[in-house]
């Protein structure tokens, strides 16, 4: 996605810019937009798009920024709005209220299949240096972002920091590398990876949502969470490292398990010492 929004800036840059940029879900029918803002559907929807895409677009020269309604998930689209809009006050906007125009305008872009601007198809590269780095990662762009709006005046410095993006800071006490929280998590927010001796439990702050999964579902009630997440906080770790726990691969099954519970895991440990036994809830079989 990155890469596309890259693509995006990129041709926005080395064409004349329009006034506005006015962003759509893929599923949202792009009206009649005139001929001073150019259409742009997302890949997907906006609900899940990164926070300093509007401020990125904005560094570039284009005026404002209007986010039109989502017909599947108007809630979580506006609630994105509302966040562009604490983020970069007043430059971006609710462009479902916009007025029909007499003319369609500029053919709208599609995220993800961008074309390529002819002069840098042609080896020819941009005329001017864009006022942020298109090669730069998500994080990188947004930060770069801002501070060519501050500079502009366009925004207050520190304006929309403590802005909520709908996630949450987790915390982690406990951890067996068990991998449950990964698997829970449907916006793929936690990552594990297993080093040697080890392995780290990582989030990535700008995917989480929030909805807890990986907290409910922890075998060890170890992940709880630490508060909401913040701009601040995607901008200053957006890696988190969670835990780092001692594993050892079992000699058995190969699962991931602590290293201080030995060459085995704890239920191939269970099967070696009963081979022909089964386990019972901790609280006994109760009466139907």
């Amino acid at each position: 996605m990155s890469d596309a929004v890259s693509s995006l800036l990129r041709w926005l840059f080395a064409h004349d810019l329009p006034q506005e940029v006015v962003l759509a879900c893929e599923h949202t029918e792009v009206p009649k937009l005139g001929r001073k803002r150019q259409g742009v559907v997302w890949n997907g929807c906006l609900k899940d798009a990164p926070v300093g895409i509007p401020a990125q677009i904005l560094a570039l020269g284009v005026e404002r920024v209007g986010v039109l309604p989502c017909g599947e998930n108007p809630g979580e689209v506006n609630a994105q709005r509302e966040t562009w809009q604490s983020l970069t006050p007043r430059l971006v906007y609710d462009a479902g209220e916009l007025k029909a125009a007499m003319f369609r305008g500029p053919q709208v872009l599609e995220l993800g299949m961008i074309p390529v601007p002819r002069r840098v198809m042609l080896g020819l590269g941009l005329t001017d240096k864009p006022p942020i780095s298109l090669k730069g990662d998500d994080t990188s762009r947004t930060l770069e972002a801002l501070e060519v709006l501050t500079a502009k005046g366009l925004v207050r410095r520190g304006e929309g920091l403590e802005s909520k993006l709908g996630g949450l800071r987790i915390g982690v006490s406990a951890c067996t590398a068990c991998g449950v929280c990964v698997q829970a998590c449907p916006h793929n927010a936690l990552t594990l990876l297993h080093h040697e001796t080890g392995s780290v439990l990582w989030q990535t702050s700008e995917l989480c949502r929030g909805e807890q999964q990986c907290v409910q579902l922890c075998p060890v009630k170890g992940v709880w969470v630490q508060g909401e997440m913040r701009l601040v906080d995607l901008l200053d770790d957006p890696e988190r490292k969670l835990f780092v726990v001692e594993s050892a691969v079992c000699e058995k099954c190969g699962a991931r398990h602590p290293a201080h519970e030995g060459p085995l895991c704890q239920v191939c440990e269970f099967r070696r010492n009963n081979p022909f036994g089964s386990m019972a809830p901790p609280t006994g079989f109760q009466p139907q």
